[in-house]
């Protein structure tokens, strides 16, 4: 639980709190592929990228690479790798014809889907262990800390 105190001592509590709380929900994830969620289609870096480009519409490459803040040679090689498994696809932007969008496929759509379905299920197994209080409180206030680390790759966009 964290005591009253000057806000800087609260600030560097919640980043704690934050930091103790990573590497479970990480570990989690890391189960949950290893149990073979996504088969052997993909790593977790190729599926988060694919959710990402479904979650923000038909992002182009730069603007992946920016919201990702890494290289385009790091955009192009998990893109690449999702286009020739046909989860992923390339097309003209219709207007900029130059410009190129990416667009997650039907099937790349279904595998998002089914992953998330379990990922919320075996989370929603652990949060069950909560009372109806801090249930209530969690949404608003990971939504808080969403909004409070700004733009970029995020769960639920």
């Amino acid at each position: 639980m964290i005591k009253q105190s000057a806000p800087q001592e609260l600030d560097a509590a919640c980043a704690h709190a934050l930091m103790e709380t990573l590497p479970r929900l990480k570990g989690l994830l890391h189960r949950i592929f290893q149990q073979g969620a996504l088969g052997d289609e993909l790593s977790p870096a190729q599926f988060f990228f694919m959710c990402a480009v479904s979650r923000w519409g038909h992002p182009s490459p730069t603007e992946l690479a920016r919201k990702f803040r890494v290289t385009m040679p790091a955009i192009t090689g998990l893109a690449e790798g999702l286009v020739s498994r046909g989860l992923l696809e390339r097309q003209a932007d219709p207007a900029d014809r130059r410009q190129i969008r990416l667009v997650v496929t039907s099937t790349g759509q279904e595998l998002c889907q089914r992953f998330m379905e379990t990922v919320e299920r075996e989370i929603g197994a652990q949060i069950a262990r909560l009372d109806l209080a801090k249930k209530r409180r969690l949404p608003e206030a990971l939504n808080d800390l969403a909004a409070a680390l700004g733009e970029g790759p995020t769960a639920s966009e």
